[in-house]
């Protein structure tokens, strides 16, 4: 059995180590489950963008203008998104405080269950 620590990224576990290999490495490593869970609420502004732009990065139209309109789109898209959370907020934002907590925990939860099940994933690739 091996005493090397347990590393989930590729490369070194150096984080000084900023060479462009290590760079690149790590933006093209595949992204773990855990790390896709969105964890802020969708009726925020931080959670509305990443949504927003999650499925705006697996949605890429191929020509230009095909392109300039879908930013144009993903402008306007958020802006009305923004706008209606922030009616939504100045109605009901008070009322719904502890509903958003309870629901981000559940949220983390699920996220750490997630790691725990990948770092159990990888000590049993290692141990074989």
């Amino acid at each position: 059995m091996t005493t090397e620590p347990l590393s989930l990224t590729p490369g070194t576990d150096d984080p000084a180590d900023l060479s462009t290999e290590s760079i690149i490495a790590e933006l093209s490593r595949s992204t773990l489950g855990s790390e896709a869970v969105i964890l802020e609420a969708p009726f925020s502004y931080v959670g509305s963008t990443k949504r927003t732009l999650r499925w705006f990065r697996y949605h890429h139209a191929k020509a230009t203008w095909l392109l300039i309109l879908e930013y144009t789109g993903l402008v306007v898209w958020l802006t009305l998104a923004w706008t209606f959370i922030t009616g939504w907020y100045a109605l009901f934002g008070v009322c719904l405080v502890p509903y958003r907590l309870i629901r981000r925990s559940a949220r983390k939860n699920e996220k750490q269950s997630r790691q725990h099940a990948e770092l159990l994933a990888q000590l049993g690739k290692r141990q074989r």
